[in-house]
């Protein structure tokens, strides 16, 4: 009988202490205030009368939709330039070529591989002449060697295109 006193105790009281420390919780779970209630409004700020406000009007003002697309700078996006000369003749016309372009500036030339380095658009770039077949060709490489695929080497080579 001893052990039916155990037993029976130990499932009463898994029964009964979680019941109780659930009832704790009853005082939370339903009755629960908004965090809001009681809380007095104040009365919203003024601005002094010898201050002025600005005229913000303007200041974000939106064009008008049929204009976004109309007003846009389009530029072509080159790859590569073909030209019909020497390796040697074509390096020294982008060099010259490249002098003439706002925003580049040509941070070396290394005649012995036909390569310019340039910055242009925040990026630093290798502009190499590479023959192609007895004519030439210009690409732009990245700091990797492969060829850039960024939208500033492609400006770059149009403006370029359009000195050569």
């Amino acid at each position: 009988m001893n052990g039916f006193v155990k037993i029976g105790t130990r499932a009463a009281l898994m029964v009964v202490v979680p019941a109780l420390l659930l009832s704790g919780c009853g005082w939370h779970l339903f009755n629960k205030k908004s965090e809001y209630e009681g809380v007095e409004l104040t009365k919203p700020l003024a601005i002094p009368p010898d201050l002025s406000k600005p005229n913000d009007r303007e200041a974000l003002k939106i064009p008008p939709k049929s204009a976004v697309g109309i007003n846009a700078v389009s530029m072509e996006i080159v790859r590569s330039i073909n030209v019909n000369a020497d390796v040697a003749t074509t390096w020294k016309r982008v060099g010259s070529a490249l002098g003439q372009i706002e925003g580049v500036e040509i941070l070396s030339a290394v005649e012995g591989i036909s390569s310019y380095e340039v910055s242009y658009g925040s990026e630093t770039m290798l502009i190499s002449v590479q023959s192609n077949a007895g004519k030439s060709r210009v690409v732009a490489l990245g700091p990797d060697g492969a060829g850039n695929e960024s939208a500033a080497s492609g400006q770059l080579l149009a403006r370029l295109k359009q000195k050569l």
